[in-house]
């Protein structure tokens, strides 16, 4: 339908020009026209390889009227002359008077034209491998996977051509690229692996195990935790060591304390003594659980790293 309307949009253009045109150039237009009229019939009767070199000639002969050009290229593809429809719809597409409009329909062509081609030159690469001719299978299994590199289910074919060649470092190479690309159920994976002779090549790769974070978690809030009864412990000792000293303060008249008795004085003093040992041990353990819980949370998962530079000096930064 829409070639159709292309069609009439060519002839009433080729009317209009003719309308137009100089005494000398009219007998040219006229048989533009006409022969793309002829080429219209032909169109219309589906007998495309006729309407395209109609088209081709009427456009030959009337270069301004680039719809004919579209036209011969439709009808190729129409007939399945795949390539010689590329060459015509690439040319429209390099004319700047075009209708733009069916860019997108012509760029939609190509890309289906372009796969066709392909599974062509596999079929074709197929009935020469079973020929015993592998230099032909190969370039056209080549062909066909440099067309379409996405046809992963190629690749076997291709290697096994390539032996056929003699290309030993070639097929290998394509077996190894057919294990990365294709899926860990694919049929041909056994058959790549023997092919190979290396059992660990056709093996699926494991999944990377990310270590767990939370014993850096653990660690670093053990460590927060033992620091605070460590500072706990340190300012309840400081208390005590205050309280005493006020004690001892306390004197009467002849120069004798009177705030504490000595036995209880010296008690309290060992007892004070005791507690800031504590608070350091404890502090001491808290630091030592904090860091090791920031190492395993910088060495372990995707932590990062960065010193960041400062106006006065380098800060470093941590992204847990």
């Amino acid at each position: 339908m829409f070639a159709h309307f292309r069609i009439i949009i060519a002839t009433i253009a080729l009317v209009s020009v003719l309308a137009a045109a100089p005494a000398s150039a009219l007998d040219a237009l006229q048989q533009a026209a006409a022969t793309a009229a002829t080429a219209r019939e032909a169109y219309d009767a589906a007998a495309y390889d006729r309407a395209a070199a109609l088209y081709l000639a009427a456009w030959q002969i009337a270069p301004s009227q680039v719809g004919l050009l579209y036209n011969a290229g439709r009808a190729a593809h129409l007939a399945g002359q795949l390539r010689a429809a590329i060459e015509r719809y690439q040319q429209f597409l390099t004319i700047p008077e075009r209708d733009k409009s069916v860019d997108a329909k012509i760029h939609g062509y190509l890309e289906e034209i372009r796969v066709r081609l392909a599974e062509e030159q596999v079929v074709a690469g197929d009935r020469a491998l079973a020929a015993a001719d592998a230099p032909t299978a190969v370039q056209a299994f080549r062909e066909a996977v440099t067309a379409l590199p996405d046809r992963v289910q190629w690749l076997p074919r291709l290697a096994q051509a390539e032996e056929a060649a003699g290309d030993r470092d070639a097929a290998r190479m394509h077996w190894r690229l057919y294990l990365a690309k294709a899926a860990p159920d694919a049929a041909e994976r056994a058959l790549a692996t023997r092919h190979l002779g290396d059992p660990d090549v056709g093996a699926t790769a494991k999944p990377a195990v990310t270590p767990p974070r939370w014993p850096g978690w653990l660690g670093l809030g053990l460590g927060v935790a033992t620091g605070a009864t460590a500072v706990t412990l340190a300012v309840l000792a400081s208390g005590r060591q205050t309280t005493l000293n006020g004690q001892l303060a306390q004197h009467d008249a002849a120069g004798l304390i009177t705030g504490i008795a000595y036995p209880d004085a010296q008690t309290e003093h060992d007892a004070i003594g005791r507690q800031k040992t504590s608070a350091l041990v404890v502090g001491c353990v808290g630091i030592a659980l904090a860091g090791a819980g920031v190492a395993w949370l910088l060495t372990h998962g995707d932590a990062q790293v960065t010193v960041a530079p400062g106006p006065l000096s380098a800060a470093l930064t941590a992204r847990f």
